[in-house]
């Protein structure tokens, strides 16, 4: 069994999982999220919880609450900045193909 927590960095985004290490967080809670930048800030929106280990092996464990300094600078960052390594994506920015009449068609 593995203890597992979810967080977000905006609300209603994407989750990423995290080991919540020896703490206890509850939902709302803002946390800090290793990244290669250094550590992030986002929202706990699932408590710590066993759960089967199956999917959940090496996660990341969390770096702890935020204090004010850590939240005065993650509301000043955009939040595709904010995600770090927790959530990068590449985004294919070529133009969608069009179909005879003109119209951009999706892939």
């Amino acid at each position: 069994m593995a203890r597992v927590m979810a967080v977000s960095f905006e609300r209603y985004g994407r989750l990423y999982y995290l080991d919540p290490g020896e703490h206890d967080y509850r939902v709302g809670d803002r946390v800090l999220v290793p990244t290669e930048s250094g550590p992030e800030v986002a929202e706990c929106v699932w408590a710590p919880e066993w759960v089967d280990e199956e999917g959940f092996s090496e996660l990341p464990v969390c770096a702890g609450l935020a204090g004010p300094e850590h939240l005065e600078r993650g509301c000043r960052q955009p939040s595709a900045t904010r995600r770090g390594e927790a959530g990068r994506q590449e985004v294919d920015q070529a133009e969608p193909a069009a179909d005879e009449g003109g119209r951009r068609r999706l892939r």
